[in-house]
């Protein structure tokens, strides 16, 4: 007897945080996590902005990474990237949204989204989410 790949959940829900990029050990920080980022277009990772991540259970074909008003009224896709391994993903954010714009000072939350295996990408019951904790972004003078 077998089971359907795409029943098996890839990245659970409570997989994926924010972390301080000067942080080795990417510890998941508090809810309500301030960031004060470079001057837009500046930022590097020793500037302690924020690092976006999950945990994925299982390889994926697709992984998606949006970015979400803390409000939930507005989202922005950051990342879409093709054939990522179990386990750890990560990506540094300073604040780009888009070929130089920049998401204002605010409060967000990523969403990553995951593709399950033999995964049909119109079937939203064949991904899988994954919500970090909201926290904030401003920007210096």
């Amino acid at each position: 007897m077998g089971v359907a790949m795409n029943s098996i959940v890839t990245l659970p829900s409570d997989s994926s945080w924010v972390a301080n990029s000067t942080d080795r050990e990417l510890t998941p920080l508090p809810a309500g996590a301030k960031f004060l980022l470079p001057k837009q277009g500046t930022a590097k990772p020793e500037d302690g902005i924020p690092t976006l991540m999950a945990r994925l259970a299982l390889g994926t074909a697709e992984m998606k990474v949006s970015l979400e008003s803390a409000a939930g009224n507005k989202t922005t896709d950051l990342y879409s990237l093709d054939y990522i391994t179990r386990g750890f993903a990560g990506f540094y954010w300073d604040g780009r949204i888009g070929d130089n714009k920049f998401a204002p000072k605010g409060e967000y939350k990523a969403l990553f989204k995951a593709l399950r295996i033999n995964g049909h990408k119109n079937d939203t019951r064949h991904w899988d989410l994954a919500h970090t904790m909201h926290f904030s972004i401003d920007y210096k003078k």
